[in-house]
């Protein structure tokens, strides 16, 4: 374990699969995120009321000694410390467009180790270390339960061109927000951009107001934010 309680070792990703839009999918936090002193943050559950607000709900707990030390049972059982390769596990027999969920475990060296599973808790795995995956997050799930809200000093910004327009009755249009003018890339990517301090206080209080019907308007163009703050120890833009 890291001297640094602060140090992240542990990070959950969930890769969506094609059938969902990418303005629900492109930017968004990762489910799991812990630290070596037991400090957890996860993303709450979302209202199920469209339009959806465009900060998601982000919890932080830590985890008490105890569940703690079954976490790092389950951590080591699992094998994902010790993977050299990216591992992908896949269940019995197909399954479609099942998601895939990123184990990504940091250790002292500064290496990453990763083990992805595809349908974690849809699919029927035999693999031993699904198991202690699955034990693991479940273990996450009942700590967040009476976790409370997360506040980050950072925040996240993905600038998305062309996103579709959203039906006329939900339309709220917002002026431009960010610093910089908007601006395309050559290779058409989406630009992604982190900010903090005065500047991402008052993103946050902006964006607090906004939802995914919210197009923010810079000229004649209308454009959607993918927003969030970062959890601690994130460099944010991560595949940018």
């Amino acid at each position: 374990m890291p001297d640094d309680p602060a140090a992240v070792i542990l990070e959950v990703w969930l890769h969506l699969g094609p059938p969902l839009g990418i303005e629900f999918t492109l930017g968004r936090p990762p489910l799991y995120w812990l630290t070596a002193g037991g400090d957890l943050y996860v993303e709450g559950p979302t209202p199920e009321i469209w339009p959806y607000r465009l900060l998601p709900n982000l919890l932080a707990t830590t985890l008490d000694e105890a569940v703690f030390a079954a976490a790092l049972e389950d951590l080591a059982a699992s094998t994902l410390p010790e993977v050299d390769d990216l591992t992908i596990l896949e269940p019995t027999g197909m399954l479609a467009d099942a998601p895939l969920t990123e184990f990504r475990f940091n250790d002292t060296a500064g290496n990453a180790h990763a083990i992805w599973v595809e349908g974690l808790f849809a699919g029927a795995h035999r693999d031993p270390r699904v198991a202690s995956l699955k034990a693991l997050a479940d273990r996450f799930e009942t700590a967040a339960a009476t976790a409370g809200a997360y506040r980050g000093d950072r925040v996240q910004v993905i600038v998305g061109f062309d996103v579709p327009p959203p039906d006329p009755e939900d339309r709220n249009d917002l002026l431009w927000p960010l610093p910089e003018p908007p601006a395309r890339t050559a290779d058409g990517a989406f630009p992604c951009h982190v900010f903090e301090g005065a500047t991402a206080s008052r993103l946050l209080e902006l964006f607090g107001n906004a939802n995914h019907a919210t197009r923010w308007v810079w000229e004649d163009e209308r454009i959607f934010l993918f927003a969030r703050e970062l959890f601690p120890g994130e460099d944010g833009c991560r595949g940018w």
